[in-house]
């Protein structure tokens, strides 16, 4: 019997997970620690699907996003991807941290189930095993108390991310257009990204591009590279201009994937 009650003690144990990354200790590579142990994925790429309620815009500016957190983190590292995106998904619950275990890394746009508190642009819920591995998690963007601003057409994203080219093709390819002008505007803008390419992190401002949002809403760029940070296990790097930091305002654009964030991912991958 005494047997049979250690092996249930010890079974919980290895089997709650830890629930968000809003909170708790860092380790050297600002990953979260939970009961003394790093909390990351033993393996990349981290599988990423999209629930089957997200509407078509917001699909598009987060594969945005998975692809200049995957540009940026294989030109850092020579990697390849940090995010395989994997498609649509049905789900029989709404995920979110009281959500059963589903085995997919989900992102999840509530509009009307309350998931998050009002304060609450958005949420990364991680689950892992005792000894720090993950072996699920989910985005939760809060649709309800929050406007965003959706991108809605397709734009060159290697000047927030210092990557010359973005080659996945996914809503992101540029071709070269016919007429004369239009290719010598090609051109001048190629050219004005390639010193983009190599101005020094201090040089650099994350919003190069003019973008027309209003001071009432969320960049959804901005919040969905933040919270796939979270998903690759990194925890909050206050008091810079991280994409990292807890706090985006309405209105505010922050899409600068730097070696910031980079080497601490890094940090805990691969060095």
């Amino acid at each position: 019997m005494k047997i049979i009650f250690l092996f249930l003690i010890t079974f919980v144990f290895v089997s709650c997970g830890f629930q968000g990354l809003e909170t708790g200790n860092r380790d050297m590579c600002y990953f979260r620690v939970d009961r003394g142990f790093s909390v990351k994925w033993d393996s990349l790429p981290i599988s990423v699907y999209i629930h089957e309620s997200v509407p078509e815009i917001s699909r598009k500016n987060f594969i945005y996003a998975v692809d200049m957190w995957n540009e940026s983190w294989n030109y850092y590292t020579g990697k390849g991807l940090l995010f395989d995106l994997i498609g649509e998904v049905q789900l029989k619950h709404v995920p979110g941290k009281n959500a059963p275990d589903d085995g997919a890394n989900v992102l999840f746009l509530d509009k009307r189930y309350k998931i998050l508190s009002a304060h609450q642009q958005g949420t990364t819920h991680i689950r892992n095993y005792f000894g720090g591995s993950i072996y699920e998690a989910d985005i939760i963007v809060n649709n309800i108390d929050y406007e965003f601003y959706y991108e809605r057409k397709q734009i060159d994203y290697s000047v927030y991310t210092k990557v010359p080219k973005l080659s996945t093709e996914r809503f992101l390819a540029s071709t070269s257009p016919k007429s004369f002008w239009r290719q010598f505007i090609y051109v001048f803008k190629s050219v004005l990204n390639f010193f983009a390419f190599w101005k020094s992190d201090d040089d650099r401002s994350p919003s190069a591009r003019k973008v027309p949002i209003s001071n009432r809403e969320v960049d959804f760029i901005s919040l969905a590279l933040h919270e796939l940070g979270h998903l690759g296990a990194m925890a909050h790097i206050e008091d810079t201009p991280s994409i990292m930091n807890p706090k985006l305002s309405k209105g505010q654009i922050r899409r600068d994937i730097g070696k910031i964030e980079l080497s601490k991912l890094a940090c805990g991958y691969v060095e």
